[in-house]
């Protein structure tokens, strides 16, 4: 987390074309906007100001007035895409670009609607992200990516290349994640993945007894998913209040499905149902039941939550007749 003093003196020496900064220069100008003791609340809630006021009380508020200053110049700078008024309201919200919020509304048309598995999704999801490599970092944080894939992230001279292929092999972790899959065997993926990409290095990268790059993705990235998969849901939640499209209740479970590793909605009630099995052996017992389960997509959870524990009753009445 940048303090917000120092984020004030980078926005004032220059409008950084990262759209992570972008779009927080589009979140401190939508508080402007609002008024300017918004803004001035903000900032001198900072302890970069407090420090100032306490050394200079005059010269603390002469730097609050400049930052204001400059902050107008950056969002003057900024690239202002013809976005509608309800997608830049999504965006100054959840802190991101109005063209990603734009690009997820255009891309609703070819989303896997008919599909119920969790990958299905992200997969889709970060093949709209791939279109503008670089807003991965939007909603991955750099830290995490770092900690994951090491010197396959960072030593490179060519960031949208490296980041598009981030992306691609986020695809298949979230497809291991979410099939089931132990942390071992995305460990030995991953380790794969970052000696192929890290360069010309004197030692490759070290194996981990202990499964530490899975359990990074597993801690660090796969609940940034979330995140994204939250703004989804508000841009379908507009588009159904708008007449255009309906809100798939598959959507609403994608944030903590994803985090879970939930193969789909109910391998999530499996897990919900028997809170001390692991994620790998929720996956085997809801594959084992798979058979009994009908409810697609656009069935509200109650139906799945039901199958399932019908499913399980019906196993658990057949294994007693089993034994007898």
């Amino acid at each position: 987390m940048i303090p917000s003093s120092l984020l004030l003196d980078q926005i004032e020496v220059s409008a950084d074309s990262d759209p992570k900064m972008q779009s927080i220069i589009r979140r401190l100008s939508a508080v402007t906007a609002a008024g300017e003791s918004g803004f001035d609340d903000i900032v001198r809630r900072s302890l970069g100001y407090f420090r100032l006021k306490e050394a200079d009380a005059q010269g603390a508020d002469r730097w609050l007035k400049r930052c204001r200053t400059a902050l107008k110049a950056a969002e003057e700078q900024l690239e202002v895409p013809p976005v509608l008024d309800w997608q830049r309201e999504i965006a100054v919200r959840n802190g991101i670009p109005p063209r990603l919020i734009e690009r997820l509304g255009q891309a609703l048309d070819q989303a896997p609607i008919d599909k119920t598995a969790t990958e299905d999704w992200i997969t889709w999801l970060l093949d709209v992200v791939a279109e503008h490599p670089l807003d991965l970092t939007i909603f991955v944080r750099e830290a995490a990516l770092e900690s994951v894939f090491g010197r396959a992230y960072t030593n490179t001279t060519a960031p949208k290349a490296t980041a598009k292929r981030i992306l691609h092999a986020l695809q298949t972790l979230v497809s291991m994640w979410c099939g089931g899959r132990t942390l071992v065997d995305i460990e030995t993926r991953l380790l794969t993945f970052v000696r192929k990409h890290e360069g010309e290095v004197k030692q490759q990268a070290n194996q981990s007894s202990t499964a530490q790059r899975a359990r990074r993705f597993a801690i660090r990235i796969a609940p940034d998913f979330g995140f994204l998969c939250g703004v989804l849901g508000q841009v379908v939640a507009h588009k159904a209040a708008e007449g255009e499209g309906t809100v798939l209740p598959i959507i609403d479970m994608l944030p903590q499905m994803v985090r879970a590793g939930d193969y789909d909605r109910h391998h999530a009630a499996l897990r919900q149902i028997t809170t001390a099995a692991s994620r790998v052996e929720t996956f085997e017992a809801s594959l084992a039941l798979r058979g009994h389960f009908k409810a697609g997509p656009s069935a509200e959870m109650d139906v799945v939550r039901n199958e399932v524990t019908a499913a399980m009753l019906l196993q658990s009445s057949t294994g007693l007749n089993d034994e007898e």
